[in-house]
């Protein structure tokens, strides 16, 4: 739902992206800067192939690799998983848990 409503409200990324984008203060221009939001994103690390709960991908050099957790705990084995993806993306990668 939330990655509905980021895709499909007028202005809602530009303003999730750059709150983001200031708490850990990475200067991006948010108005000139696209950003594309995707869901169950298919990512092959090694051999397996997992899934990213929600991609923010900011440009074409920066992203955000988003893990939401609703009645669940961060497992150490994820955000391994996740650090490894973060390599295979080419981009400056953020992790985001949620």
């Amino acid at each position: 739902m939330f990655a509905w409503i980021l895709s499909n409200v007028d202005g809602v990324a530009k303003i999730y992206v750059k709150n983001l984008c200031d708490k850990i203060k990475l200067n991006i221009d948010i108005n000139t800067t696209p950003i594309d939001v995707s869901t169950q994103v298919p990512i092959k690390v090694g051999r397996n192939k997992c899934h990213i709960d929600m991609l923010i991908k900011v440009g074409n050099d920066k992203a955000f690799i988003c893990e939401h957790k609703i009645g669940s705990q961060l497992s150490r084995k994820q955000i391994e998983k996740y650090k490894k993806i973060q390599l295979s993306l080419e981009k400056e990668t953020i992790i985001l848990c949620l």
